[in-house]
Formats: structure tokens, C-alpha cells, sequence
């Protein structure tokens, strides 16, 4: 990967039989924000992709998509309902390929949209209340942001096909489980998905962060012969595997948000690359794969030998790094000068009562104490700077504001 191009994750998400679509977004949503702490961008494959990308989909389709899925949906959402949403099919499509329309047929083409989009919105309360309105809006704006990507499998029905049937099993309350199994669990599609996480293996410009299930994948096709790995490649998988094991471990980070999770990555970019540096060197000193049972009990040991001592170094030295401290060291090396209390009260109280002669001895005393502070400070910052250049600080950091 070039130096000047960004850290890149591709997270391998799979499906299990008994997984309904809302369970596999939060699923998904945990390491898409493991990834976004760790890495720039991510994206994200995964044997739901064509559900999720429905979903985000959905609020944004032009009005004759709409009109198209409405069609089929909203007489199941209102089974009186009398719209006769073939002829504004036909209506709106002539209106729309129309030129120069007269004031008759704005008003009729206004009409319409209106309509269509009261309708939708409908629909689109049922998805949020089925799929979960906060999940479909993380990743929406994520999407935006340009953080996320999502991966389709060349297998997947097209969007408008997609979204037409997730959202007919919300109104239908059928079982979105059953969903997930019809979609995305067909032999093409895991063949493709397999093929897909290969590939992220294979791409010098990603890492890849496969869950359990995908690691299964790959560790089960690794025995039959069918994936063959570098040692490189393996170093690289053990890397990210460790950096997640570490950031899951983080107090409160499952019910962190996503925008807490970016703005810790934003405000600790610097000793971010230090972390990441280090731990490329903690990961080689690992035997396990990371889709392995041994995996997490050799990460587990390697915390709490080399990492977590560590932490409590940095959190000690925090404690202990404060400017008033230093200040009181400076003054117990210089005896000769009065506390900086007692200087201060004097200087506030009886400066100008003093005798003319007096002052000069005062401006001395001043001057000394200036040093003292100065001396104090400058020990405060590089003490500063001693910490913050430990390659584990991004860790001890994200700890302290995940805590807040």
C-alpha cells in the first residue's frame, strides 16, 4: 500500500442461517465501527449487502421508481386502497418526457408527486420499524461521508427487485430470516462471496476483517486445498484480527456511536499510526490465524503481558504529570526562595507600601520565581511529550474518552 494512500478495511460479514436482516446490520454496524477506529475508510462485504443496500436505498428513488414499487406494495399496506397507480404510471411518464408543459399539467404532475411521496413515506415507516430506523441511519450517512462503501455481489436481484421484497415481508410481518436464507444464502451466492473475501486477501490496498463466520469460510477452504496463503498474508489478517480483539476490548464500545467512534479517530490521527505500528510488531509475534480457535487466547495473553502493563505505565505517568507538581518540585530545588503563595501574597497586598530601597530585592525574588515557573513548565511538556510518544497512547486515550 502506498504511503500516501489511506488505510483501507474490507470487512467480511456472513450471514447465519438463523440470522434475521435487522440482526445482521447491528452485527455489521459493530465492525464497521471497529474499522472506522482503526482504518480511514472501510467497506463492506457481506451476503446481506443487497438488503442493506435496499434499505439506503430507498428513501432516495425518483418518483417513477416509486410509483412502480408502490404499485405492488401499498395495496398490501392498505388493501382498500383504490390508487390507480397504473394509469400514474403512465401519466407521469408522459408528463415527465413532456416539454414546455402547460399550467394544467404542472398542477396534475405536482398532484401526483405529492401523493406518491405520502404513500412512500408509509412504506418507509414500516422498514424502520422492522429494520430499525437508527441502523438505516448510520450507514446512510456513512455512505454519505464517503467512510463506507458497500460491496454487491454480482449475484444480487437489482435494487429496485431488492427493495420491493424486503419491504413486501415488513408489511407482510413474514419473517425476515426467511428473507435472508432465500436472498443470500443460495450456493451461487456464498461461491461468490468466498470468492469476494479471496480477493480481499489478495488486494495489497485493503486489510481484511473477517468475522467468525467468514473466517470459517476461508479456514475451511484452506484445508480442502481450494485458498493458499503467503506468510505475508497471514501477518496481515493476525494484524487487523489483533487490532479488533484490542479495540472491542475498549470500555463501553458496543454502545458507543458511530459519531463518537469518528471523532476519537479524528482527534488521535497522529499517535493512531504509532498504534498501528506497534501493533504489526505485537501480531508477528503470534502463532494463531486469526479465524482460529487459539486466536483469541493468544491475543488474550498478549494483552495482559505486553499491553495492558503498558496502559497502567501511561495512566500512572498521566496522573502524576501535573503542571502544579512540577511547580512544587521547582520550588523544593530552590530553597532560597519564598513559596509562591507567600511571594504572590506579598506582591499583591504590600508591593506598594514597601520602601523604595526594598524594591529591586523584590523585582529579584520576581524574576526567580519567573524561572521556577518556567522551569516547571518545561518539565510538564516534555514529560507531555514523553507519553504521547508512546506507541500505545492512541489506546490509552480511546480508553479515557469511550469512558467519558
Amino acid at each position: 500500500m502506498p504511503n500516501n494512500q489511506k488505510f483501507h478495511i474490507t470487512i467480511g460479514a456472513g450471514a447465519a442461517a438463523n440470522e434475521s436482516v435487522s440482526q445482521a446490520l447491528g452485527h455489521e454496524m459493530q465492525l464497521i465501527k471497529t474499522a472506522l477506529l482503526y482504518a480511514d475508510e472501510a467497506t463492506l462485504c457481506t451476503a446481506t449487502a443487497a438488503h442493506a443496500n435496499a434499505l439506503f436505498s430507498a428513501p432516495n428513488l425518483s418518483t417513477s421508481e416509486k410509483i412502480k414499487l408502490l404499485k405492488i406494495l401499498f395495496p398490501l399496506l392498505d388493501q382498500n386502497d383504490k390508487t390507480p397507480w397504473n394509469s400514474w404510471m403512465d401519466i407521469y411518464q408522459q408528463i415527465t418526457t413532456s416539454k414546455n408543459l402547460p399550467p394544467n399539467l404542472l398542477v396534475q404532475r405536482n398532484s401526483i408527486q405529492k401523493r406518491v411521496n405520502e404513500a412512500w413515506q408509509l412504506i418507509l415507516n414500516v422498514g424502520d420499524d422492522t429494520y430499525g430506523k437508527s441502523n438505516i441511519e448510520k450507514y446512510s450517512r456513512l455512505l454519505r461521508q464517503g467512510k463506507l462503501k458497500i460491496k454487491l455481489l454480482e449475484s444480487s436481484p437489482n435494487t429496485i427487485d431488492m427493495i420491493a421484497e424486503i419491504f413486501r415481508g415488513a408489511i407482510e410481518k413474514d419473517s425476515d430470516a426467511k428473507l435472508l436464507r432465500r436472498s443470500s444464502q443460495g450456493m451461487q451466492a456464498a461461491e461468490e462471496y468466498l470468492a469476494e473475501l479471496q480477493k480481499t486477501l489478495n488486494d495489497p490496498a485493503t486489510y481484511p476483517l473477517f468475522d467468525d463466520h467468514s473466517g470459517a469460510l476461508i479456514n475451511t477452504s484452506i484445508q480442502l486445498g481450494k485458498v493458499k496463503l503467503s506468510q505475508m498474508q497471514m501477518n496481515r489478517t493476525k494484524h487487523i484480527g489483533l487490532a479488533a480483539d484490542l479495540l472491542q476490548r475498549l470500555p463501553l464500545f458496543d454502545n458507543a456511536s458511530i459519531d463518537e467512534i469518528l471523532d476519537i479517530q479524528k482527534e488521535l490521527k497522529k499517535p493512531l499510526i504509532k498504534f498501528r505500528a506497534a501493533l504489526i510488531q505485537y501480531s508477528q509475534e503470534m502463532n494463531s490465524a486469526s479465524w482460529t480457535e487459539d486466536f483469541p487466547l493468544e491475543a488474550d495473553s498478549l494483552f495482559r503481558s505486553k499491553i495492558e502493563p503498558v496502559i497502567q505505565e501511561i495512566e500512572d505517568s498521566t496522573k502524576s504529570n501535573k503542571f502544579l507538581i512540577a511547580l512544587q518540585e521547582g520550588v523544593t530545588e530552590r530553597p532560597a526562595l519564598p513559596s509562591t503563595t507567600s511571594l504572590f501574597g506579598m506582591a499583591l497586598t504590600q508591593f506598594q507600601n514597601l520602601p523604595g530601597f526594598v524594591l529591586p530585592a523584590v523585582s529579584g525574588l520576581a524574576v526567580g520565581t519567573g524561572l521556577v515557573f518556567a522551569d516547571a513548565h518545561k518539565r510538564y511538556r516534555q514529560k507531555s511529550r514523553d507519553i504521547e510518544s508512546n506507541q500505545l497512547f492512541f489506546y490509552y486515550k480511546a480508553r479515557v474518552r469511550l469512558r467519558m
